[in-house]
């Protein structure tokens, strides 16, 4: 019989080895799920060009398989109806000082005013998916916060904080884009959350139904949000925009959204509201050599 201590470290080069076939097994599994991302980027890329296409994806909590497909978004609009106007929703409560973060769990109370620009709340070495619920279906994004950091972190602190729930689609251009731009009833007027934050924006690829932010008439970035409708829409953008969200999932979405909307005016024919975004960490982000020495 081979001595107890020759067992032992048998036994502890066995588990060893099976603690390393588990970790290779799920390294394979995060690479090829980033793969998937960055395939259907690519496809978004080559093929956004003139039919408008996009990637989808299920990310589910439970861990489903990630899927993704490639379609095209009807270039022809047919509008009915007669416009309306949108209507403003009440405020919610302010904070007073600095910005404290929201709850990740989405239990913070609603707030629409703010002191001052939040503090770096997300992880930075992470992706992140942002379901925005809309009262005629949900868009679901990659945002990354790799480039634009500080957009993406602003954009995750007002959506957990319940700043866009009830909102309405204050523009819809087929044509071109809708807009959320906020407007509240206590504060006529009030287009963003009460502070500006620098534009990040640099020339780079904008896919139809990307999320972007743009700049106000001061050159800062405020509240408001954009989402191109067509390639019209897409390459009209003004410069310093920022694209921080690419779509995942969400086409029929905005075919229905085109269909509430007049060309030209962007004037709705129908309210189209957002319900809530909710925003969860993701995967790391891979950067570059150069990024990651920087």
């Amino acid at each position: 019989m081979p001595p107890k201590s020759s067992q032992r470290r048998r036994e502890q080069a066995r588990r060893q080895a099976q603690e390393m076939r588990r970790a290779e097994a799920a390294r394979r599994a995060r690479r090829n799920q980033r793969l998937v991302l960055i395939m259907a980027i690519l496809v978004l890329t080559l093929f956004g060009g003139g039919m408008v296409s996009a990637a989808r994806r299920s990310n589910e909590r439970a861990g489903a398989s990630t899927t993704s497909t490639v379609t095209t978004l009807s270039t022809t609009t047919t509008t009915v109806g007669t416009p309306v106007s949108v209507p403003r929703i009440p405020a919610g409560g302010s904070i007073d000082g600095p910005t404290p973060c929201p709850a990740e769990d989405g239990s913070s109370p609603r707030i629409t005013r703010f002191s001052s620009a939040p503090p770096m709340c997300i992880d930075p070495d992470y992706t992140y998916n942002a379901r925005i619920k809309t009262s005629v279906g949900d868009i679901v994004y990659l945002i990354n916060p790799e480039v634009h950091a500080q957009t993406v972190n602003n954009f995750v602190v007002l959506a957990r904080y319940h700043f866009y729930d009830g909102l309405p689609l204050t523009s819809i251009d087929p044509t071109k884009r809708f807009v959320i731009l906020p407007g509240f009833a206590e504060s006529p007027g009030a287009s963003d959350p009460g502070y500006t934050i620098p534009p990040e924006g640099q020339e780079q690829v904008v896919l139809v139904g990307s999320l972007v932010v743009y700049p106000d008439g001061s050159g800062q970035n405020g509240g408001a949000l954009q989402v191109p409708l067509s390639e019209e829409g897409a390459a009209g953008l003004p410069r310093g925009t920022t694209v921080f969200g690419v779509m995942l999932d969400g086409l029929e979405t905005l075919q229905r959204i085109r269909k509430g909307g007049t060309p030209q005016t962007g004037q709705p024919t129908e309210v189209i509201t957002i319900e809530s975004i909710s925003v969860e960490q993701s995967l790391p982000v891979e950067r570059t050599t150069a990024s990651a020495t920087s």
